[in-house]
């Protein structure tokens, strides 16, 4: 995993905040925290552990002064079976459906004050 987090800071320029069993990578814009990477091991997935990445960039949000957190949740092909579960496990973190087109469906977190 060291090399895909080296490729996602160095090469994406993005933000990566990562655990032994996961990492979340995100880009700050503006007042905007748009998360583009999150993935958890499947060994150590349904133990509560993304909610404690997702709870990591939320807090580095707040600490950056940004008042909305976004996604991508795509679907094709290759994940049509864990585009639901991406979807209510967003929903879980606090995220709701700003919009869908073609095969994106994008949501959104007000962080507020």
């Amino acid at each position: 995993m060291k090399h895909w987090i080296s490729y996602l800071e160095n090469e994406e320029g993005k933000e990566v905040i990562y655990h032994d069993y996961g990492l979340i990578a995100f880009k700050v814009v503006g007042a905007e925290l748009m998360v583009t990477d999150f993935f958890i091991d499947p060994e150590a997935r349904s133990k509560g552990l993304a909610l404690i990445l997702s709870q990591d960039a939320e807090k580095f949000a707040r600490d950056k002064g940004c008042e909305v957190m976004s996604c991508n949740v795509y679907i094709n092909d290759r994940n049509k079976i864990m585009f639901p579960r991406k979807i209510a496990l967003f929903s879980e973190f606090g995220f709701v459906v700003l919009g869908a087109t073609n095969n994106i469906v994008t949501m959104i977190k007000e962080l507020g004050g």
